[in-house]
């Protein structure tokens, strides 16, 4: 069982929207629906030097607390990839492209390209460009974003996952059309309340049941007690009991329908 906070339930809705006619690398999604412009966040993958940085804004990374929450929305972001990945929601196929100079650069308004007199790498016609590998300048150089050097295994992590093509199952779609929740969470929900409404029934059941055994005895104990049930109303309480038993079995089907559901998976 899990419980998808907000930001979570966004991004599975990104990747819900995958189809046959937009299917690209997951890092291609990641840079055009959930690195966006007015994000404090991006992230580039230096493959010749074999490092990735996440970069945040200048002002975020020299507050502390906002520096935290930031990479720690990053590790939720990775935790919940392989979350989908591991209980099959999504399939990732890596791809290496074989350039091993190359850049993987997540950030919607980042439009990268090098400068071949100067080798400088440029993210805009602005003059926003790298510095070095934990800095991103503008043309005067004033700093704008500063980056978290990852370790190495979440660089190879990201090479892995991020340069891959991501196919959405059907049982993602499912998940979000049904609230988010798991078919395990819905399966689990169903048999509470079967169970509840089994109890409920069961007291009201016995507690009926002792009634009418009372009304019986009372009744053929002595001649002279009035009799409180006439005979319509006293087959009628019959007729619902019966009924009552009948749901009771209907309910024990129901639930052990759900117990087989439960070993089969």
């Amino acid at each position: 069982m899990r419980t998808f906070n907000e930001r979570e339930k966004q991004f599975i809705e990104i990747l819900s929207g995958i189809d046959y006619n937009n299917i690209d690398f997951l890092s291609y999604h990641l840079q055009n629906e959930y690195f966006l412009k007015d994000d404090n966040k991006a992230l580039i993958v230096h493959k010749k030097e074999k490092i990735a940085a996440l970069y945040v804004k200048k002002k975020e990374f020299d507050n502390l607390e906002l520096r935290k929450k930031e990479y720690y929305l990053f590790i939720e972001l990775i935790s919940l990839i392989e979350y989908l990945k591991t209980n099959r929601y999504i399939t990732i196929f890596p791809m290496d492209d074989g350039n091993d100079s190359g850049l993987m650069v997540m950030k919607e308004s980042f439009n990268a390209w090098t400068d071949p007199k100067s080798n400088i790498l440029y993210f805009n016609k602005h003059g926003l460009h790298l510095n070095t590998s934990a800095q991103i300048v503008d043309k005067t150089g004033k700093i704008i974003y500063e980056g978290f050097i990852l370790t190495p295994g979440m660089y190879n992590w990201i090479l892995e996952n991020m340069q891959g093509l991501v196919v959405v199952s059907e049982e993602l779609r499912d998940l979000k059309s049904n609230g988010f929740k798991t078919k395990e969470d819905r399966k689990f929900k169903k048999s509470q309340n079967v169970a509840w409404v089994s109890i409920f029934l069961a007291f009201f059941i016995g507690f009926s049941s002792l009634i009418i055994q009372g009304f019986q005895i009372f009744s053929t104990s002595t001649k002279e007690t009035k009799v409180i049930l006439n005979p319509t109303q006293f087959q009628t309480l019959i007729k619902n009991q019966d009924s009552l038993f009948s749901m009771e079995s209907n309910i024990e089907l129901e639930l052990q329908k759900l117990k087989n559901d439960t070993i089969k998976k």
